[in-house]
């Protein structure tokens, strides 16, 4: 019988996390502020997972504007 490969590996599971992680996080929040123009106080009760939805629509958005615009000129 095969062994079967460790899915996760035996590690702790923090020790993963980018050192300069809060520097990252305030990056992000501010840019939620300034481009998106999301409150700091609506950031703050926004579970994680939708706010990277929806930088990462902003994003697409953003890629998709600036491709037009490039097509134009």
């Amino acid at each position: 019988m095969a062994l079967l490969k460790p899915f996760f590996p035996s590690t702790i599971l923090f020790s993963s996390i980018n050192p300069d992680y809060e520097s990252e996080l305030w990056d992000e929040l501010y840019g939620c502020m300034k481009y998106i123009k999301i409150p700091l106080d609506v950031l703050n009760t926004l579970p994680v997972k939708d706010r990277k939805y929806i930088i990462h629509k902003y994003n697409k958005d953003v890629e998709k504007e600036k491709s037009l615009h490039t097509k134009n000129s």
